[in-house]
């Protein structure tokens, strides 16, 4: 289990240093601890569910429930056009449905069920209101998710998206004029971006998915 931690924690540090944005300085600017955590967590649940793993999932599901969860709904979520295909494989990154999967796939072993029911009379953490910001959801085949958060000026802001691992999903930044500020728009559908906003103000952020099928992600922002 170490070596399976070990090797996806690598993976992860080495996917995440080509999403991070920067300054203009050149400044590569890592995500927070938490965030990393959440991607980390990401890269556990879709291994567990790829090669049936109860041992990663119960992983997945504790890093998730170790992070600070708080209500951060879409403000929108536009639909895409044409006909959404049939997903191959199932992938949550919702903690209560993994251990739920983890509770199936354990197929009696009592050492797993004792650490899974652990978990599941654990109750999950959530922020303080006008805090850190998470949220489980799914966006559409070719659709796209619109949020809208406050920032404030000359305080570095980060947000970070890692979907079920289906589709290409592409995070895009917008200030209150409609200007992009950032972008993460690279193949696949871990993103992170980071920005020093100059004034205080509301920000759009938009999830895209340019895939056939729908994408559950997780979203985070610091």
């Amino acid at each position: 289990m170490k070596k399976l931690l070990l090797s996806l924690l690598i993976a992860t540090c080495i996917s995440m240093n080509f999403a991070y944005s920067q300054e203009k300085s050149g400044e590569i600017v890592a995500p927070s601890k938490e965030m990393q955590t959440l991607l980390l967590a990401g890269q556990l649940a879709k291994f567990g569910y790829e090669n049936n793993s109860t041992t990663a999932l119960i992983q997945a599901a504790e890093l998730y429930m170790s992070v600070d969860i708080q209500d951060f709904q879409p403000l929108s979520t536009e639909l895409g056009v044409g006909e959404e295909t049939s997903k191959d494989n199932f992938v949550s990154l919702d903690p209560v449905q993994i251990l739920a999967d983890a509770t199936l796939l354990a197929d009696g072993n009592k050492i797993y069920l004792v650490m899974i029911e652990k978990l599941q009379t654990t109750k999950i953490n959530r922020g303080a209101v006008g805090g850190p910001k998470r949220g489980v959801y799914s966006v559409p085949a070719r659709g796209t998710d619109t949020f809208v958060v406050k920032f404030f000026a000359n305080e570095r802001a980060t947000i970070v998206v890692s979907g079920d691992g289906d589709t290409d999903l592409d995070l895009y930044v917008y200030d209150d004029m409609g200007n992009l500020i950032v972008k993460d728009d690279d193949y696949s559908d871990d993103c992170v971006v980071n920005w020093v906003p100059r004034w205080t103000g509301q920000f759009t952020i938009k999830v895209v998915n340019r895939g056939n099928v729908y994408n559950q992600y997780i979203i985070a922002t610091n």
